[in-house]
């Protein structure tokens, strides 16, 4: 019933599973940041129901993350054991305004912080922050190449009464790609179930999850370096007219009067779009064309 809320499912899907070994052109991630918002009773809850159904049924139900933190540790000891991963939140204006509220602990106020650093991080290692009881706590190791995604679903008067001033300052709000139904949603009587998921796509997202081998996928991150394993290119190399498409679209970015507070990321994030629509044509012999960046700039 809401196609465009279902579209952020699915990119959360693809780029979680596509997350630690596929770079984007700019040697970025594949991991977002979603916010799904409708009205009441429109039908947010298939996206949520059918995203965590399909990886479930693929055997990959250990790329489910919790809906929501209590604590920044929490975040990041979960990341620490599974990198590559995602949340799907229900009412996730609560969620924030939980974050934001002025009685939360510091705990629960660092849940964003960490959100803000683990977005950026891509290739790099993330080093979580240590405590002065470090003996009594679990022990943290730095983690190569986090790639945690997270699908927020609300009505957006929720959303937008829990974000705070400080969210447009401090980069938390424009780190998300909104996606909004703006039409009234008629009662439909769908003709396919959730539950039947044809064999042949639950065996593409396991080979997207699964590439590169077993010993690959055990083994990568744990050198010296966190390199990916797939390098997605422009399709034409750099200079070409796909690359020119971003170079566009980050001046337009650039110049606009939101740059500094909403739009400042706004063209990486296409190129993460763009990257796993490749990703999800072509697989590892994916690139970034003219239409993949003009889909994700488009979006």
């Amino acid at each position: 019933p809401l196609p465009i809320v279902n579209l952020g499912a699915v990119l959360c899907v693809i780029g979680t599973l596509a997350a630690r070994k596929w770079a984007t052109p700019t040697e970025g991630g594949t991991h977002l940041y979603v916010l799904g918002l409708a009205g009441t009773g429109q039908g947010k809850d298939h996206p949520r129901g059918a995203a965590t159904h399909i990886l479930a049924a693929a055997g990959l139900k250990r790329f489910i993350a919790p809906s929501s933190w209590k604590s920044d540790s929490a975040l990041e000891q979960h990341v620490s054991r599974q990198p590559a991963c995602v949340s799907f939140s229900d009412e996730v204006g609560e969620v924030i305004g939980r974050l934001n509220h002025k009685k939360a602990s510091t705990y629960e106020r660092g849940v964003s912080a960490i959100m803000r650093t683990l977005w950026g991080v891509n290739w790099r290692i993330h080093t979580p922050a240590g405590w002065a009881d470090s003996r009594d706590r679990q022990r943290v190791e730095p983690i190569s190449a986090p790639a945690y995604s997270f699908m927020g679903f609300s009505v957006p008067e929720s959303v937008w009464e829990a974000l705070a001033g400080a969210d447009l300052s401090n980069g938390f709000a424009n780190r998300f790609l909104v996606l909004a139904n703006d039409h009234d949603v008629p009662e439909q009587d769908p003709e396919e179930s959730v539950f039947d998921v044809p064999e042949a796509l639950l065996q593409r997202l396991r080979d997207l999850a699964e590439h590169g081998g077993h010993l690959a996928n055990i083994t990568m991150h744990h050198g010296e370096t966190s390199a990916p394993m797939v390098r997605v290119e422009w399709e034409g190399g750099r200079g070409g007219p796909a690359h020119q498409v971003f170079k566009d679209f980050q001046e337009f970015c650039r110049t606009q009067p939101e740059s500094e507070t909403l739009m400042k990321r706004t063209a990486e994030i296409a190129v993460r779009l763009a990257t796993i629509r490749a990703i999800g044509i072509a697989g590892e012999d994916a690139v970034v064309s003219v239409q993949d960046i003009e889909w994700g700039r488009d979006v």
